[in-house]
């Protein structure tokens, strides 16, 4: 079956039309040589029946008037047919009366010398015969067929009165030849029919296998040389026609898939252009707003400058840069502190954070004492400004005053934390201080001020969110909790070892990995 399996189409059509053809032209030859045979056995019967008859009617003179030679005179005339072996007349009482044997049977006779009887004979010609216990019966007819021949008793009949039996013994040579040339012939006309299919087998399996080789050829063509828009011919509304119009229309939706991968390819390239431009736009902005968050910090040598406070601080841009804004300025004696995070990443964050710190600047430098009205007029050019930008950019800011102890603070931010010489830390919310700079333009109703007064050797902390929302592998933010720990633990260590202090802190939370946000942090202690 696997060989069968792995033929070709046309052979496995092939294959089975002949074998189909075999076992039919065989089962009708069987058929035929079956009733031929018994045809023959039948028409050799009635001859043997009507010879035997004949013979028996020319005897019955000699057996009524007991004459044996008339009786054997009339048996030799069996010698005409060269297919009796031999033959017997028996008398009523079963005596025979005449015998004949074919002459190539002279052997025969003499064995048979002693079977004087009819009832002998008939079991000794009866035995190994197709009938074997049959009855004996004087006034019998009977047929027995043996491998070789066959014997016939007739009785021989004259007004109705048993006369005596007619018996005689055929060869089946006729037969035999008969059957033997049945086979030739059966034997010719199945090789004959057997070539004639196979050559109407080959014609005809073509209207099924020149298609379908088509059809794979085809197949081969796609397969190897992706040419998609190939078509198959229909040439029949058969399953092979319904074979090729689904081929085709599969063609078809892969032709059509084929052109809208192409398509896309070519949007996605022209895209990819497009992001390596935006890209380098980008990356040209971030650098831009990188080197302007870092040029407006205050320096180091202005924060020694300011004689009551030991202050510093640190931005740490994240890889987009967001808008994280701090500062430190001083003039005519007044401090101002700010810390602020504008909402976004980009340059138009950063954009933002530069209006804020120009306004900062601008205001104090002014004598613009108020703190309210300071943050109130602040907000108002911020918000003009955005409103310009068509962005909705907005920051959270906390404005500090400081002077001689004494710390105004006002703004919307982080939590202010301050701390006493010992390290404890007091957080102070700054939700209702203020409100969202940049999103109303007048906010001069929701902000309000809060004053502190710091002892030498206490001061406060500023963040912004960078710090207190990092997260680390497990996702779990820093929080303010931790960082107030370690602003108690490192408070002694003054404001530039505290800021180290919370850095590396942060960093080892967060497991050195890249920061996802500015990073912005402010240490103020007033001087002992």
């Amino acid at each position: 079956m696997r060989l069968l399996r792995d033929l070709p189409i046309k052979n496995k059509l092939r294959i089975i039309n002949l074998f189909s053809s075999a076992l039919i032209l065989s089962l009708v030859a069987t058929a035929f040589i079956v009733y031929d045979r018994e045809t023959s056995r039948r028409k050799m019967e009635q001859d043997l029946y009507i010879l035997a008859r004949v013979v028996g009617m020319n005897s019955n003179a000699g057996l009524v008037f007991d004459d044996s030679n008339m009786i054997q005179e009339n048996i030799t005339t069996l010698r005409a047919d060269s297919s009796i072996m031999l033959g017997r007349v028996f008398k009523q009482n079963g005596e025979s009366v005449a015998s004949y044997y074919r002459q190539d049977l002279s052997d025969l006779a003499q064995q048979q010398a002693h079977l004087s009887k009819l009832s002998y004979f008939f079991f000794h010609s009866a035995r190994s015969s197709e009938f074997p216990t049959v009855d004996y019966h004087p006034e019998g007819e009977y047929v027995f067929f043996h491998d070789d021949y066959v014997n016939v008793y007739l009785p021989i009949i004259l007004s109705d009165k048993f006369r005596g039996t007619i018996f005689i013994r055929s060869d089946l040579e006729a037969l035999k030849s008969r059957l033997q040339w049945a086979l030739i012939i059966v034997a010719v006309v199945l090789t004959i029919a057997l070539f004639i299919s196979s050559l109407l087998t080959s014609f005809f399996q073509r209207s099924i296998t020149l298609p379908l080789s088509s059809l794979l050829q085809t197949m081969n063509k796609v397969s190897h040389e992706k040419i998609y828009s190939l078509r198959e011919e229909k040439e029949s509304n058969d399953e092979i026609g319904m074979l090729v119009d689904g081929f085709n229309q599969m063609l078809m939706t892969i032709e059509l898939r084929e052109q809208e991968l192409a398509l896309a390819n070519t949007e996605i390239m022209e895209l990819n252009e497009r992001l390596k431009a935006e890209n380098l736009r980008m990356g040209a902005e971030l650098e831009v707003t990188r080197r302007l968050q870092t040029m407006i910090l205050p320096r180091d040598q202005e924060l020694a400058h300011i004689a009551d406070l030991e202050i510093a601080g640190i931005m740490e841009p994240a890889d987009e840069v967001g808008g994280d804004y701090y500062d430190v300025l001083h003039h005519e004696g007044q401090t101002k502190i700010g810390i602020g995070d504008v909402t976004g990443h980009g340059l138009e964050s950063g954009v933002l954070m530069l209006m804020v710190q120009m306004a900062v600047r601008t205001l104090l430098i002014n004598g613009v004492k108020n703190n309210r009205q300071f943050l109130t007029v602040l907000n108002r050019a911020v918000y003009e400004n955005v409103k310009r930008m068509g962005t909705d950019k907005n920051l959270t800011l906390l404005l500090l005053d400081y002077e001689k102890g004494h710390l105004r603070f006002t703004g919307q931010h982080e939590e202010l934390l301050v701390v006493n010489r010992n390290g404890h830390v007091e957080r102070i919310d700054t939700l209702d201080l203020g409100f969202m700079v940049g999103v109303e333009a007048n906010i001069d109703h929701l902000v309000h001020e809060q004053e502190i007064f710091l002892q030498p050797g206490e001061g406060v902390v500023l963040y912004t969110d960078g710090i207190t929302e990092a997260r680390n592998p497990n996702k779990e933010m820093y929080g303010v909790e931790r960082l107030c720990t370690v602003i108690s633990k490192h408070w002694h260590l003054g404001s530039i070892g505290l800021r180290e202090a919370i850095l590396a802190d942060l960093h080892h939370h967060i497991d050195y990995q890249k920061i996802a946000d500015d990073i912005t942090l402010v240490v103020l202690k007033r001087r002992c």
